[in-house]
């Protein structure tokens, strides 16, 4: 199976666990990037860019959808661990420490 169709099959499968937890109409965009995480291990990085703050899924609806991607890879053979993160337009950014840069 060539590079390109197994990234295809792989984002489908994300993406199938997504919309399946999260109404399509909250979703701006979704990216899925493969790379090495803190250990060096090949794993996927998905972002799911809402349309607001407000439509971000509670802790445990979160916590369902990292098991639903994980089992959609499995169904695929992919075992690589996604990491799943939120972003929104309305996401509120932490000010830098200014103690810190003295």
């Amino acid at each position: 199976m060539s590079s390109t169709r197994a990234n295809r099959q792989v984002e489908r499968a994300i993406r199938s666990a997504i919309d399946r937890l999260i109404e399509k109409s909250a979703i701006d965009t979704v990216t899925v990037d493969s790379g090495e995480d803190h250990i060096g291990e090949q794993a996927l990085f998905v972002t799911v860019r809402l349309k607001s703050a407000k439509s971000r899924p509670s802790g445990h609806a979160s916590v369902s959808l990292l098991k639903a991607m994980q089992d959609a890879l499995r169904e695929i053979h992919d075992e690589r661990f996604a990491y799943l993160a939120f972003s929104a337009p309305d996401d509120q950014m932490a000010e830098p420490d200014r103690r810190m840069s003295a």
